[in-house]
């Protein structure tokens, strides 16, 4: 996934990360996976405005050591999004009892 159109807005909400390029696209990463009875959700702890402006380049997704839980599982998967002004991270949750788990993450864009 490549994209050299530059991105004027980035920014994650209700669990999508979100993308506004200046060719007046747009694009959003999301997890598609919901089932049944899980929370899904999908974090940073990156400032995400000091990449406003760059380059998207790539995203490369990386599975993570599982949480276990007293009342069940907590699963995490990142996403890494290169971009020319460096690398940040992404964190997609899926907390569940047992019978919900992976992940499912889409790449939807619209023009």
């Amino acid at each position: 996934m490549t994209n050299n159109t530059k991105h004027l807005g980035i920014g994650v909400m209700i669990g999508m990360l979100n993308f506004g390029f200046s060719d007046g696209s747009s694009m959003r990463i999301y997890d598609d996976g919901q089932s049944c009875c899980e929370n899904r959700y999908m974090r940073t702890d990156d400032d995400l405005s000091s990449y406003v402006g760059s380059k998207l380049l790539g995203a490369e997704i990386k599975d993570a050591p599982n949480i276990s839980e007293e009342y069940g599982y907590h699963e995490i998967q990142f996403l890494e999004v290169q971009t020319d002004c460096g690398t940040f991270t992404m964190t997609s949750h899926n907390e569940h009892n047992g019978d919900y788990g992976g992940f499912l993450i889409r790449f939807a864009s619209e023009d």
